[in-house]
């Protein structure tokens, strides 16, 4: 949330598209995760092998550098079995393949 905010912000959106996206924000389900949790840690592990080319058992045929922000994010999206918003490219190599990525 605080990287669309920042966006927002860096681009000048007025206080109703600010208060349009809090009422979504509203809606949204928050999950608790922990360092505790293998299999977020697991899953962060393979989409940033992937990402880099280097899965074993799956090439993904070039490097895509991605944020360690962005990692975190895809990580929890495929662990939640949740549908991944952004509005930014980031995540294209990894939809269809580990979650569902949807881009406004």
């Amino acid at each position: 949330m605080g990287e669309i905010l920042s966006f927002g912000t860096q681009r000048n959106w007025g206080q109703a598209k600010f208060q349009s996206l809090r009422n979504l924000f509203s809606k949204l389900v928050v999950l608790d995760f922990n360092s505790n949790d293998n299999k977020l840690l697991e899953t962060y592990a393979e989409i940033d092998s992937y990402s880099k080319n280097k899965l074993p058992a799956d090439k993904l045929g070039r490097s895509i550098s991605m944020g360690k922000n962005d990692l975190w994010i895809a990580a929890t999206s495929k662990v939640a079995n949740a549908i991944l918003l952004t509005i930014d490219g980031d995540f294209e190599h990894l939809n269809g393949k580990y979650l569902t990525v949807k881009k406004y």
